[in-house]
């Protein structure tokens, strides 16, 4: 059937399939990570049969989960007929997610589909519905609907769902005690690998989530979603020549613009800047569809191209990331500019413009914002060899949120440079409790030769404080 498709594709005849079968090739092209052929396919379906549930529903995923476009994924799934589909329901829901203070707009969604939809597709519903919920944090919803509908789940969904509560809750280790029991039950299950994977690279344990991955692999060796997996946590032990390996893995299997513009990140961070600018636009170039990969591209090629001092062409992009986020609040464009204004000698200046959007984001009341927002600047200054200002932001997020550990390693670094030793000594600890593989690559000068992370709190404490 694909062949067939293929050649009469090639040859510009029309091919004589059903709406489904055309779907079906274009779920093909998507799991291949052609996004062009994928999409493409799902409008000639659409146009030869348009009012066909399978493709409209295919081109509102795009639009919804890859692009973030309410507007245009609405407009396809208001042409669907079957609104009991289950697929449908789920992309109502996320459009109602997408959206702020509309959570009871999405818990009727629910509710109302868990009466309309067979019994056969109740449990995978529910369970699809909450893990939906988790994925755009609002675990007040996700716990609206286990509390209504937690009977309908299956033992192994309900686990896996505990399992993501205890880790949102900040109970790592239960979260991950959870999934583990899980693959001790059915240890060839290739998702619950790429979960636990995925939940030991947010917990900070690095070397597990590659381990994990590994396993993952082993089982379905296309598993592209490990190789990612696999990469970023190399990036987080700062070993970049096997995350470049991953990435090249997962483009063997996948190819689209992923793993060229992880690829290109990672040659970025090892100083290779003019070769990390062509794999950026290679990504740049395969990147037809999804516009949020597109928006990250364009953020990188702005930051890689004002390290080269080549500001014009940096500016160039900066302004086609002003456009893609032109009326709304984006941080990473903040932190680029700021970035780019640092390269031009304009410390001053970028001072100025994160206390102006800071004191923006106070007045909003978004304190969650303005933490992120100072969190990743401290990055770039850090990044930028200027760890005074590094740490001074960082010790704002620490006092601001003082549940927060993200990027301790790098903070206990600037407070080494600037001889802050109390700050030192508790950063540290914290570091190598909580991200020992990482905060070896990132005090790697500071660390004698084989000594392992546990025992670098007492070397520090004898050779370090003054």
């Amino acid at each position: 059937m694909f062949l067939n498709f293929e050649e009469s594709r090639k040859k510009g005849e029309d091919c004589l399939l059903s709406s489904d079968e055309l779907t079906d090739i274009a779920e093909f092209y998507y799991t291949k990570g052609d996004m062009r052929h994928a999409k493409e396919t799902a409008e000639y379906a659409v146009s030869i049969y348009d009012d066909a549930t399978a493709p409209l529903l295919f081109l509102a995923k795009i639009e919804i989960q890859l692009n973030k476009n309410a507007e245009k994924g609405k407009e396809f799934l208001d042409r669907v007929q079957e609104k009991d589909n289950i697929d449908y329901l789920l992309c109502r829901l996320e459009l109602e997610l997408m959206e702020k203070g509309h959570e009871e707009n999405a818990l009727r969604i629910v509710c109302d589909g868990f009466n309309t939809v067979d019994d056969e597709e109740k449990a995978p519903f529910i369970g699809e519905s909450v893990h939906l919920a988790l994925d755009y944090k609002k675990s007040e919803l996700a716990h609206e609907i286990m509390k209504a509908h937690a009977d309908a789940l299956d033992p192994s969904n309900r686990s896996l769902i505990e399992a993501r509560f205890a880790l949102w809750e900040g109970k790592p280790e239960l979260g991950l005690s959870i999934l583990e029991k899980l693959i001790d039950k059915d240890t060839f299950n290739v998702q619950y690998w790429l979960i636990l994977s995925t939940a030991q690279l947010q917990c900070g344990k690095f070397d597990e989530a590659i381990s994990s991955a590994e396993y993952a692999i082993a089982i379905e060796p296309d598993a592209y979603e490990a190789y990612m997996n696999m990469g970023n946590a190399y990036i987080r032990i700062c070993n970049y020549e096997k995350a470049i390996e991953a990435f090249k893995r997962y483009s063997q299997i996948r190819d689209d613009e992923v793993g060229y513009m992880m690829i290109g990140r990672c040659l970025f961070y090892m100083h290779k800047d003019e070769e990390a600018i062509k794999m950026l636009h290679l990504a740049e170039k395969k990147c037809t569809v999804n516009k949020a990969n597109l928006l990250d591209i364009n953020k990188d090629l702005t930051m890689v191209y004002a390290a080269t001092k080549d500001y014009e062409a940096s500016i160039a992009y900066l302004e086609k990331v002003k456009e893609e986020t032109r009326g709304k609040y984006d941080r990473e464009r903040v932190s680029i500019q700021i970035s780019i204004l640092m390269g031009l000698g304009c410390n001053k200046e970028a001072m100025e413009m994160l206390n102006l959007v800071l004191n923006d984001l106070e007045e909003r009341n978004e304190k969650e914002e303005q933490i992120q927002l100072m969190f990743q600047t401290a990055i770039v200054f850090y990044e930028s060899k200027d760890d005074a200002e590094a740490y001074t932001l960082f010790k704002k997020v620490y006092s601001l949120d003082p549940e927060c550990t993200v990027a301790m390693p790098y903070f206990a670094f600037c407070c080494y440079t600037q001889q802050k030793w109390d700050d030192y000594l508790h950063a540290l600890k914290t570091s190598v409790e909580l991200y020992p593989e990482e905060t070896k690559a990132v005090l790697a000068e500071l660390f004698p030769e084989g000594m392992e992370p546990y025992d670098f709190v007492k070397y520090a404490e004898e050779h370090h404080m003054k």
